[in-house]
């Protein structure tokens, strides 16, 4: 295995080593305090079954002292709380599930993640929110693709769909090192720059440059444009033939190289 392919391993095993047991822990806990209630945890993927705790946090009055008080305890993320659960309410939003966002919202309020989110408008036959911080501002935010359909296919495809999207269009692509929930080993995620906004794709949410930036305080490890990202990987792999041996899209593979080279 080359240096790159190394680093990039190392750093998906420790995110998710450490995100997986801070989970399982939580929810051994979370089990014995709802013991003899009606929800079934039997059978459910581990990240699955605490995605819809955390979505469903006011069904469970009697565990919504226990989740904050354990979430405080596992140094969790607030931002990352907030870039999955954005996630999730979109999807929501596009089926057009009004009890499951309201269910939704209310978990966030709950959480004290913030402090409203509302509906103001509609785009394409979708409603429309935003967000109310918790100092008071506002944050206006709507999906980035209006099919559900699509909205599924990116998940999880950030720097694909990243990079598919600067090589169409005269955008550029933002690599950015995010800190997971649980640990302080960060991942990296790729989103499209595109004037004053950023579109995570793979989020499927748009919303003001400088308000993604206050909301989720990410690292910038690169910012290029599809000619940039060419020229820059085709510079190193003429000189590294363990770069050239890195079989990743271009853009993760520049993040990988840049991210290394900042590290030194």
């Amino acid at each position: 295995m080359n240096k790159y392919d190394s680093w990039l391993d190392n750093h998906e095993k420790m995110f998710k080593e450490s995100s997986e047991g801070t989970i399982k822990s939580f929810l051994n806990k979370f089990q014995f305090c709802i013991n003899g209630s009606s929800m079934d945890m039997s059978n459910i993927d581990d990240l699955k079954l605490f995605s819809h705790i955390i979505n469903n946090i006011s069904k469970y009055p009697q565990a919504k002292s226990f989740v904050l008080e354990n979430l405080e305890q596992l140094n969790y993320n607030k931002e990352s709380f907030i870039h999955c659960l954005l996630r999730n309410l979109n999807y929501y939003i596009l089926e057009k599930n009004k009890e499951k966002v309201s269910s939704l919202i209310e978990s966030f309020k709950l959480l004290s993640l913030v402090k409203d989110i509302r509906q103001t408008d509609t785009m394409n036959n979708i409603d429309i929110y935003e967000i109310i911080t918790n100092d008071g501002g506002c944050i206006k935010f709507r999906p980035a693709v209006f099919s559900l359909k699509a909205a599924k296919m990116v998940l999880c495809e950030c720097h694909l769909y990243s990079q598919l999207h600067i090589q169409k269009f005269d955008d550029y692509a933002v690599t950015l090192d995010f800190r997971p929930l649980f640990t302080d080993k960060r991942f990296y995620h790729s989103v499209i720059l595109r004037g004053d906004n950023i579109i995570d794709i793979s989020n499927n949410f748009v919303m003001r440059r400088e308000d993604y930036a206050r909301l989720f305080s990410p690292r910038v490890i690169t910012k290029t444009n599809y000619h940039d990202l060419c020229a820059k990987v085709n510079d190193i792999e003429a000189h590294d033939e363990e770069f050239v041996q890195f079989k990743k899209i271009k853009l993760l593979k520049n993040a990988v190289y840049e991210d290394m080279k900042q590290s030194l």
